[in-house]
């Protein structure tokens, strides 16, 4: 599914199953993904500044190569990874994912 957000400053998904394609606007404050067997790519047309933690079980993150970690740590299945893309003073980017990836895309 294909989901372009605009307005909506929370989002907040839990899901089982299949993949999520989200464009993000200008007015995001939160975004919190929980997925099991599920792939989110977040896209931010707008180069969004952001913090983030995200934590998973066989799981794949891909973030802009420009990102800056405070904790990056894979140890055995378990994958953790926090810190900013930017500016530490963006939205909050918060995942847990088993058995899914998490794809951010920015343009740069």
């Amino acid at each position: 599914d294909t989901y372009k957000i605009g307005g909506i400053e929370t989002i907040d998904i839990v899901a089982k199953y299949g993949g999520y394609s989200l464009t993000l606007g200008q007015n995001v404050e939160t975004v919190k993904l929980v997925g099991s067997y599920t792939g989110f790519t977040l896209k931010m047309p707008n180069d969004n500044a952001f913090d983030f933690y995200t934590f998973g079980k066989y799981t794949s993150f891909k973030f802009p190569a420009s990102v800056h970690y405070k904790i990056k740590r894979a140890e055995s299945s378990s994958k953790e990874c926090k810190g900013y893309y930017k500016s530490s003073r963006g939205f909050f980017l918060e995942a847990t994912l088993n058995y899914g990836s998490l794809i951010v895309d920015t343009p740069d």
